[in-house]
């Protein structure tokens, strides 16, 4: 029976869910994939992905996608989970090229297995400065005059302005997402991070809206994550903080790979990716 390639629209993520509980992804229930692809359609976004359909209506592979953009206003999209069953596994590359024929500035792909790497570079793909630091979240902070940290979901809506209060609408309620603001005078800095669960855990920075501030304040900043997720570090890519930190060690990269002709890697975070809802 043949397959044809068709977008992944809002009416058919009841059935992408199961197709992947199914035969691709046991790690997430149905209605945790519901739940991110239905987060995915929130921004209106072409498509959440391409999938193989079969005369007879049954899916027979998927290649999921998110979009959004980078703070300079650059189209992404990110490459999510992509299964084929068996009989079709010839096909797979059809449901690649349909995303890499979209109109986008920037494709990424932020958990490439090993056999998917190569093929990657194959289409264009380079491979990222994943270099990563262990931040100690157990140091005193430095306090500064006019230096404030907003958690309250209200007042951080009322504070921020423009794509920073969109990127916080859009994030605000996913499991395991903590968003703050911090005020420098009139210099605002979003951040968002995720804190493992557990006691004594270690947070991830995934975004960090304008970096100088962040920096300037960053031990008030580790030290509230410590005190309100008790998260002893803070692992952070030295993309997203802008560089070293005297106090931190070495932390283990991950392979992430992107293709773009004209946006750097060093404008690319984890907003709006697969990894928002990773687990």
């Amino acid at each position: 029976m043949t397959a044809t390639v068709v977008p992944v629209t809002v009416s058919d993520i009841d059935a992408i869910a199961e197709y992947l509980v199914a035969t691709g992804d046991s790690l997430r229930s149905p209605q945790q994939w519901k739940d991110a692809l239905r987060w995915a359609s929130d921004s209106s976004p072409p498509n959440l992905g391409f999938q193989l359909r079969r005369d007879d209506g049954i899916v027979a592979g998927v290649f999921l996608a998110t979009y959004g953009d980078t703070r300079d206003g650059h189209t992404v999209c990110h490459l999510g989970s992509w299964h084929v069953q068996e009989p079709y596994r010839l096909q797979s590359l059809l449901l690649f090229r349909a995303l890499l024929a979209q109109d986008v500035d920037v494709f990424t792909d932020y958990s490439p297995f090993p056999q998917v790497r190569p093929i990657n570079r194959r289409f264009g793909f380079d491979d990222m400065d994943t270099r990563a630091l262990s931040i100690w979240n157990l140091r005193p902070p430095a306090l500064r005059r006019g230096v404030r940290i907003i958690t309250d979901p209200e007042r951080i809506a009322a504070t921020l302005r423009g794509r920073d209060a969109r990127v916080f609408r859009d994030h605000q309620g996913i499991p395991g997402i903590a968003q703050l603001v911090v005020v420098d005078g009139a210099k605002t800095s979003h951040i968002v991070h995720r804190a493992s669960p557990g006691r004594l855990s270690r947070a991830r920075l995934l975004h960090v809206s304008d970096i100088p501030v962040f920096r300037a304040s960053l031990s008030r900043v580790l030290w509230h994550v410590l005190l309100r997720h008790r998260s002893l570090f803070t692992v952070a890519e030295l993309r997203t903080i802008g560089g070293p930190v005297p106090w931190a060690r070495a932390a283990p990269s991950v392979p992430r790979q992107f293709k773009s002709a004209h946006v750097p890697e060093s404008e690319l975070d984890e907003l709006y990716s697969p990894l928002i809802w990773a687990r």
